[in-house]
Protein backbone atom coordinates (compact mmCIF):
# COMPACT_ATOMS: atom_id res chain seq x y z
CA UNK A 1 0.00 0.00 0.00
CA UNK A 2 1.31 3.67 -0.53
CA UNK A 3 1.12 6.10 2.99
CA UNK A 4 -1.04 9.03 2.53
CA UNK A 5 0.32 12.02 4.49
CA UNK A 6 -0.87 15.30 5.14
CA UNK A 7 1.75 17.58 3.37
CA UNK A 8 2.27 21.03 3.19
CA UNK A 9 3.55 21.65 -0.21
CA UNK A 10 2.16 20.59 -3.52
CA UNK A 11 4.44 21.19 -6.73
CA UNK A 12 4.00 20.50 -10.09
CA UNK A 13 6.25 17.90 -12.39
CA UNK A 14 5.39 18.46 -16.05
CA UNK A 15 6.51 15.85 -18.63
CA UNK A 16 6.85 15.74 -21.94
CA UNK A 17 6.58 12.22 -23.59
CA UNK A 18 7.38 10.87 -27.11
CA UNK A 19 5.44 8.52 -28.53
CA UNK A 20 7.19 7.84 -31.66
CA UNK A 21 6.80 11.34 -33.39
CA UNK A 22 9.97 11.99 -36.01
CA UNK A 23 13.19 13.44 -34.43
CA UNK A 24 15.02 15.80 -37.15
CA UNK A 25 18.03 13.96 -39.05
CA UNK A 26 21.25 15.52 -40.68
CA UNK A 27 22.98 13.11 -42.95
CA UNK A 28 25.50 13.41 -45.74
CA UNK A 29 27.61 15.88 -44.35
CA UNK A 30 30.76 17.09 -46.55
CA UNK A 31 32.24 20.75 -45.84
CA UNK A 32 35.43 22.24 -47.88
CA UNK A 33 37.63 25.30 -46.76
CA UNK A 34 36.87 27.79 -49.74
CA UNK A 35 39.95 28.63 -51.93
CA UNK A 36 40.15 32.15 -52.96
CA UNK A 37 40.93 33.26 -56.59
CA UNK A 38 44.96 33.75 -55.90
CA UNK A 39 44.84 30.20 -54.58
CA UNK A 40 45.11 31.08 -51.06
CA UNK A 41 42.84 29.31 -48.25
CA UNK A 42 40.24 31.51 -46.58
CA UNK A 43 38.59 31.06 -43.20
CA UNK A 44 34.71 30.67 -44.96
CA UNK A 45 34.01 26.64 -45.04
CA UNK A 46 31.30 25.59 -47.00
CA UNK A 47 29.06 23.11 -46.02
CA UNK A 48 26.69 20.61 -47.29
CA UNK A 49 24.42 18.07 -45.44
CA UNK A 50 20.76 16.84 -45.84
CA UNK A 51 17.82 17.22 -43.34
CA UNK A 52 14.78 15.29 -42.55
CA UNK A 53 11.97 16.19 -39.99
CA UNK A 54 8.20 17.29 -40.20
CA UNK A 55 8.53 21.17 -39.58
CA UNK A 56 10.42 23.94 -39.28
CA UNK A 57 14.40 23.33 -37.13
CA UNK A 58 17.03 25.43 -35.99
CA UNK A 59 20.43 24.42 -37.38
CA UNK A 60 24.00 24.79 -35.75
CA UNK A 61 27.05 24.25 -36.23
CA UNK A 62 30.00 22.70 -33.86
CA UNK A 63 33.79 22.17 -34.71
CA UNK A 64 36.07 19.79 -33.98
CA UNK A 65 40.38 20.40 -34.15
CA UNK A 66 40.59 16.75 -32.77
CA UNK A 67 39.06 14.54 -35.59
CA UNK A 68 35.80 14.26 -33.81
CA UNK A 69 36.60 13.53 -30.62
CA UNK A 70 35.11 16.99 -29.41
CA UNK A 71 33.28 19.67 -30.70
CA UNK A 72 34.30 22.47 -28.44
CA UNK A 73 33.63 25.40 -31.07
CA UNK A 74 30.33 26.67 -31.77
CA UNK A 75 29.96 28.50 -35.06
CA UNK A 76 28.29 32.06 -34.49
CA UNK A 77 28.55 33.17 -38.20
CA UNK A 78 26.81 30.83 -40.79
CA UNK A 79 25.10 31.82 -43.66
CA UNK A 80 22.01 30.24 -45.52
CA UNK A 81 20.41 27.21 -44.53
CA UNK A 82 21.15 27.57 -40.98
CA UNK A 83 19.64 28.77 -37.75
CA UNK A 84 16.01 29.05 -37.60
CA UNK A 85 13.19 28.24 -40.59
CA UNK A 86 15.49 25.75 -41.83
CA UNK A 87 12.93 22.37 -43.57
CA UNK A 88 13.96 18.98 -44.68
CA UNK A 89 15.80 18.83 -47.88
CA UNK A 90 18.10 17.33 -49.54
CA UNK A 91 21.93 19.37 -50.67
CA UNK A 92 21.27 22.39 -47.84
CA UNK A 93 24.42 24.63 -48.17
CA UNK A 94 25.93 26.73 -46.01
CA UNK A 95 28.78 28.90 -45.11
CA UNK A 96 30.65 29.15 -41.72
CA UNK A 97 33.29 32.14 -41.68
CA UNK A 98 35.91 30.69 -39.21
CA UNK A 99 37.60 33.71 -38.53
CA UNK A 100 34.67 34.74 -36.05
CA UNK A 101 35.77 31.73 -34.16
CA UNK A 102 38.75 29.63 -34.87
CA UNK A 103 42.35 32.33 -34.84
CA UNK A 104 44.44 28.92 -35.67
CA UNK A 105 44.90 27.11 -39.06
CA UNK A 106 42.86 23.98 -39.97
CA UNK A 107 44.37 20.65 -39.77
CA UNK A 108 43.10 17.50 -41.55
CA UNK A 109 42.08 16.87 -38.29
CA UNK A 110 39.52 19.41 -38.61
CA UNK A 111 35.64 18.52 -38.61
CA UNK A 112 31.94 19.97 -38.80
CA UNK A 113 29.00 18.67 -36.44
CA UNK A 114 25.83 20.39 -37.74
CA UNK A 115 22.99 19.39 -35.46
CA UNK A 116 18.75 20.03 -35.87
CA UNK A 117 16.43 20.54 -33.68
CA UNK A 118 12.98 21.56 -33.06
CA UNK A 119 11.64 25.19 -32.85
CA UNK A 120 13.14 28.58 -33.53
CA UNK A 121 15.99 28.40 -30.21
CA UNK A 122 19.87 27.22 -30.35
CA UNK A 123 20.74 24.11 -28.25
CA UNK A 124 24.09 26.05 -27.82
CA UNK A 125 26.15 22.56 -27.05
CA UNK A 126 27.10 19.68 -29.99
CA UNK A 127 25.08 16.40 -29.89
CA UNK A 128 25.90 13.10 -29.11
CA UNK A 129 27.67 12.01 -31.88
CA UNK A 130 30.11 13.58 -34.02
CA UNK A 131 28.16 13.56 -37.50
CA UNK A 132 25.25 14.70 -37.64
CA UNK A 133 22.44 16.19 -34.92
CA UNK A 134 22.84 13.00 -32.78
CA UNK A 135 19.40 11.55 -32.98
CA UNK A 136 16.96 9.59 -35.29
CA UNK A 137 13.86 7.79 -35.02
CA UNK A 138 15.58 5.46 -33.00
CA UNK A 139 17.54 7.89 -31.21
CA UNK A 140 15.81 11.30 -30.72
CA UNK A 141 17.48 13.91 -29.55
CA UNK A 142 19.02 14.08 -25.98
CA UNK A 143 17.55 17.33 -24.95
CA UNK A 144 14.01 19.34 -26.41
CA UNK A 145 13.66 23.29 -25.95
CA UNK A 146 10.35 24.65 -24.90
CA UNK A 147 10.28 28.25 -26.68
CA UNK A 148 6.88 29.68 -25.41
CA UNK A 149 7.82 28.33 -22.31
CA UNK A 150 11.27 30.58 -21.70
CA UNK A 151 13.12 27.86 -23.12
CA UNK A 152 12.26 25.06 -20.84
CA UNK A 153 14.65 22.59 -21.14
CA UNK A 154 13.79 18.76 -21.21
CA UNK A 155 15.70 15.90 -21.60
CA UNK A 156 14.99 12.33 -23.30
CA UNK A 157 14.50 9.05 -20.91
CA UNK A 158 14.80 5.74 -22.92
CA UNK A 159 11.96 3.05 -22.25
CA UNK A 160 12.88 0.74 -19.56
CA UNK A 161 11.91 -1.80 -16.78
CA UNK A 162 12.70 -0.68 -13.43
CA UNK A 163 10.96 -2.10 -9.43
CA UNK A 164 9.14 0.45 -8.57
CA UNK A 165 7.85 0.92 -4.89
CA UNK A 166 9.87 -0.13 -1.34
CA UNK A 167 9.31 -2.75 0.90
CA UNK A 168 7.63 -0.50 4.15
CA UNK A 169 7.59 2.28 2.47
CA UNK A 170 5.24 1.89 -0.91
CA UNK A 171 4.38 -1.30 -1.28
CA UNK A 172 3.67 -4.02 -3.05
CA UNK A 173 7.09 -3.20 -5.11
CA UNK A 174 6.36 -4.33 -8.25
CA UNK A 175 8.11 -4.37 -11.93
CA UNK A 176 6.96 -1.40 -14.25
CA UNK A 177 7.44 -1.84 -18.01
CA UNK A 178 7.56 1.58 -19.62
CA UNK A 179 7.55 0.92 -23.51
CA UNK A 180 7.76 4.44 -24.84
CA UNK A 181 10.42 7.05 -23.47
CA UNK A 182 9.71 10.37 -22.66
CA UNK A 183 11.22 14.15 -22.19
CA UNK A 184 11.24 15.11 -18.81
CA UNK A 185 11.95 18.90 -17.25
CA UNK A 186 15.30 18.70 -16.70
CA UNK A 187 14.39 21.82 -13.92
CA UNK A 188 11.68 22.23 -11.84
CA UNK A 189 9.30 24.56 -13.71
CA UNK A 190 10.84 28.43 -12.82
CA UNK A 191 8.41 31.16 -11.71
CA UNK A 192 9.47 32.78 -15.32
CA UNK A 193 8.89 29.88 -17.03
CA UNK A 194 5.11 29.83 -15.61
CA UNK A 195 4.71 33.74 -16.06
CA UNK A 196 5.57 33.21 -20.16
CA UNK A 197 2.94 30.92 -20.33
CA UNK A 198 0.37 32.25 -18.04
CA UNK A 199 0.68 35.97 -18.54
CA UNK A 200 -2.25 37.29 -20.39
CA UNK A 201 -4.81 34.29 -19.30
CA UNK A 202 -8.52 34.77 -19.52
CA UNK A 203 -9.29 32.10 -16.53
CA UNK A 204 -8.36 34.19 -13.84
CA UNK A 205 -5.18 32.89 -13.08
CA UNK A 206 -2.67 34.64 -11.27
CA UNK A 207 0.87 34.55 -13.59
CA UNK A 208 2.74 35.11 -10.61
CA UNK A 209 1.60 33.19 -7.55
CA UNK A 210 4.59 32.03 -5.68
CA UNK A 211 4.88 33.06 -2.18
CA UNK A 212 8.25 33.63 -3.16
CA UNK A 213 7.66 35.65 -5.87
CA UNK A 214 10.19 37.89 -7.57
CA UNK A 215 12.83 35.19 -8.25
CA UNK A 216 12.48 33.38 -11.98
CA UNK A 217 15.15 30.95 -11.09
CA UNK A 218 13.42 29.68 -8.53
CA UNK A 219 10.34 26.92 -8.52
CA UNK A 220 6.82 28.53 -9.17
CA UNK A 221 4.29 27.65 -6.39
CA UNK A 222 0.80 28.16 -5.29
CA UNK A 223 -0.67 26.36 -7.97
CA UNK A 224 -3.03 23.53 -7.84
CA UNK A 225 -3.50 20.65 -9.96
CA UNK A 226 -6.42 21.74 -12.00
CA UNK A 227 -4.86 24.99 -12.74
CA UNK A 228 -2.10 23.03 -14.23
CA UNK A 229 -4.61 21.96 -16.90
CA UNK A 230 -4.82 25.47 -18.09
CA UNK A 231 -1.26 25.75 -18.32
CA UNK A 232 -0.90 22.82 -20.30
CA UNK A 233 -3.72 23.83 -22.56
CA UNK A 234 -1.68 27.31 -23.16
CA UNK A 235 1.40 25.93 -23.70
CA UNK A 236 0.26 23.26 -26.52
CA UNK A 237 -1.81 25.95 -28.03
CA UNK A 238 1.57 28.23 -27.77
CA UNK A 239 3.84 25.30 -29.16
CA UNK A 240 1.00 23.64 -31.50
CA UNK A 241 3.27 25.28 -34.72
CA UNK A 242 6.99 23.97 -33.26
CA UNK A 243 5.06 20.15 -32.03
CA UNK A 244 4.90 17.47 -34.43
CA UNK A 245 1.97 15.65 -35.54
CA UNK A 246 0.39 13.33 -32.26
CA UNK A 247 2.55 14.96 -29.51
CA UNK A 248 1.56 16.90 -26.47
CA UNK A 249 3.09 18.61 -22.93
CA UNK A 250 1.45 16.71 -20.39
CA UNK A 251 1.82 15.36 -16.83
CA UNK A 252 3.84 12.44 -15.77
CA UNK A 253 2.33 9.38 -14.35
CA UNK A 254 3.67 8.41 -10.99
CA UNK A 255 5.53 5.69 -12.75
CA UNK A 256 7.55 7.65 -15.46
CA UNK A 257 8.05 10.18 -12.54
CA UNK A 258 9.70 7.14 -10.45
CA UNK A 259 11.66 5.72 -13.12
CA UNK A 260 13.03 9.13 -13.77
CA UNK A 261 13.74 10.02 -10.18
CA UNK A 262 15.39 6.78 -9.48
CA UNK A 263 18.09 6.93 -12.83
CA UNK A 264 19.03 3.40 -12.54
CA UNK A 265 19.41 3.23 -9.11
CA UNK A 266 17.69 1.19 -6.31
CA UNK A 267 18.39 2.87 -3.34
CA UNK A 268 16.23 4.99 -0.82
CA UNK A 269 17.74 8.66 -2.95
CA UNK A 270 18.84 8.69 -6.61
CA UNK A 271 22.54 9.63 -4.89
CA UNK A 272 22.43 6.24 -1.84
CA UNK A 273 20.59 5.81 1.28
CA UNK A 274 21.51 8.49 3.24
CA UNK A 275 20.54 11.75 3.27
CA UNK A 276 21.77 15.63 4.68
CA UNK A 277 21.35 19.36 3.95
CA UNK A 278 24.06 18.97 1.13
CA UNK A 279 21.73 16.97 -0.80
CA UNK A 280 18.42 18.42 -0.90
CA UNK A 281 16.40 21.59 0.30
CA UNK A 282 14.24 19.38 3.28
CA UNK A 283 13.38 19.27 6.80
CA UNK A 284 12.99 23.36 6.83
CA UNK A 285 16.91 23.91 7.06
CA UNK A 286 16.39 26.89 4.64
CA UNK A 287 12.46 27.43 5.23
CA UNK A 288 12.09 29.11 1.54
CA UNK A 289 12.45 27.69 -1.84
CA UNK A 290 15.74 27.70 -3.57
CA UNK A 291 16.92 28.31 -7.45
CA UNK A 292 16.41 25.33 -9.79
CA UNK A 293 19.65 23.35 -10.36
CA UNK A 294 21.32 24.62 -6.90
CA UNK A 295 22.10 20.90 -5.93
CA UNK A 296 23.71 17.41 -7.90
CA UNK A 297 21.98 16.36 -10.39
CA UNK A 298 20.93 12.70 -10.44
CA UNK A 299 22.79 10.13 -12.48
CA UNK A 300 20.43 10.91 -15.89
CA UNK A 301 20.95 14.25 -15.55
CA UNK A 302 17.64 15.53 -13.49
CA UNK A 303 18.26 18.55 -10.59
CA UNK A 304 16.27 18.38 -7.51
CA UNK A 305 13.64 15.36 -8.16
CA UNK A 306 14.19 15.42 -3.59
CA UNK A 307 12.98 18.29 -2.06
CA UNK A 308 12.40 22.17 -2.34
CA UNK A 309 8.64 21.10 -3.65
CA UNK A 310 6.94 17.88 -4.24
CA UNK A 311 5.65 17.51 -7.88
CA UNK A 312 1.81 16.43 -9.09
CA UNK A 313 1.71 13.38 -11.17
CA UNK A 314 -1.02 12.72 -13.52
CA UNK A 315 -2.15 9.50 -11.47
CA UNK A 316 -4.92 9.97 -9.17
CA UNK A 317 -4.58 7.70 -5.92
CA UNK A 318 -4.92 4.12 -5.99
CA UNK A 319 -3.59 0.61 -4.93
CA UNK A 320 -0.34 -0.45 -6.38
CA UNK A 321 -0.19 -3.85 -8.97
CA UNK A 322 1.02 -6.75 -6.91
CA UNK A 323 2.18 -8.18 -10.51
CA UNK A 324 3.92 -6.55 -13.62
CA UNK A 325 2.66 -3.79 -15.04
CA UNK A 326 3.13 -2.49 -18.60
CA UNK A 327 2.99 1.45 -18.97
CA UNK A 328 1.35 1.68 -15.43
CA UNK A 329 -1.39 4.20 -14.63
CA UNK A 330 -3.43 4.15 -11.39
CA UNK A 331 -6.97 4.61 -11.00
CA UNK A 332 -8.33 6.43 -13.76
CA UNK A 333 -10.82 8.34 -10.89
CA UNK A 334 -10.64 8.99 -7.38
CA UNK A 335 -10.61 12.65 -5.19
CA UNK A 336 -6.93 12.75 -4.38
CA UNK A 337 -3.77 13.55 -6.94
CA UNK A 338 -0.13 11.38 -6.46
CA UNK A 339 2.52 14.02 -5.46
CA UNK A 340 6.14 13.52 -4.97
CA UNK A 341 9.52 14.12 -4.33
CA UNK A 342 8.73 15.92 -1.16
CA UNK A 343 9.45 19.56 0.14
CA UNK A 344 11.19 21.86 1.79
CA UNK A 345 9.27 21.32 5.46
CA UNK A 346 8.91 17.59 4.83
CA UNK A 347 11.61 15.10 6.61
CA UNK A 348 14.20 12.90 4.79
CA UNK A 349 11.65 10.24 4.92
CA UNK A 350 8.88 12.11 2.65
CA UNK A 351 12.07 12.33 0.02
CA UNK A 352 12.27 9.03 -0.68
CA UNK A 353 12.19 7.81 -4.38
CA UNK A 354 9.51 5.85 -3.99
CA UNK A 355 6.72 7.73 -1.40
CA UNK A 356 4.15 9.28 -2.04
CA UNK A 357 1.68 12.26 -1.19
CA UNK A 358 -1.86 12.79 -1.59
CA UNK A 359 -3.75 15.75 -2.20
CA UNK A 360 -6.98 16.80 -3.68
CA UNK A 361 -6.79 18.38 -7.50
CA UNK A 362 -8.35 21.50 -6.64
CA UNK A 363 -6.40 22.52 -3.57
CA UNK A 364 -2.90 24.56 -3.85
CA UNK A 365 -2.91 25.17 0.15
CA UNK A 366 -3.38 23.55 3.14
CA UNK A 367 -2.92 25.84 5.37
CA UNK A 368 -3.24 29.95 4.66
CA UNK A 369 0.31 30.45 5.18
CA UNK A 370 1.80 27.86 3.76
CA UNK A 371 2.88 27.79 -0.17
CA UNK A 372 1.63 24.77 -2.22
CA UNK A 373 4.54 24.82 -4.28
CA UNK A 374 4.44 23.98 -8.08
CA UNK A 375 6.95 21.12 -10.19
CA UNK A 376 9.27 20.44 -11.99
CA UNK A 377 8.78 21.81 -15.31
CA UNK A 378 5.41 22.05 -14.90
CA UNK A 379 4.96 19.14 -13.61
CA UNK A 380 8.04 18.21 -15.75
CA UNK A 381 6.66 18.36 -19.28
CA UNK A 382 5.79 14.81 -21.35
CA UNK A 383 5.01 14.77 -25.14
CA UNK A 384 2.71 12.29 -25.63
CA UNK A 385 1.14 11.09 -28.88
CA UNK A 386 -2.78 10.79 -29.18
Amino acid sequence: MKILVKSLYAFILLAVCNLGAQAPIVSNISYSQRVAQEGNLTKLVDIQYDLEGNRSMFVEFFFSHDGGVTFPVQCTVVSFDAGSGVYAGVDKNATWDASADWDQNFTDRGRIMVKATYGNQPTGFPGVDGNGSGSGPASPAPTHIVPSADNLEMIWVEPGTFSMGQVGVAEPVHEVTLTEGFYLGKFEVTQGQYEAVMTGNVDGLNATPSLYSGNPNRPVEQVAHDDIQIFLARLNAQEAGNLPAGWAYVLPTEAQWEYACRAGTNTTYSWGNDINASHANYNQFIGETTNVGQYAPNPWGFYVMHGNVSEWTADWYGSYSNGSVIDSLNAASGSRRVRRGGSGLDTGASLCSDYSLLQPPGLSVLLPWLPCWFPKTVARELFREG
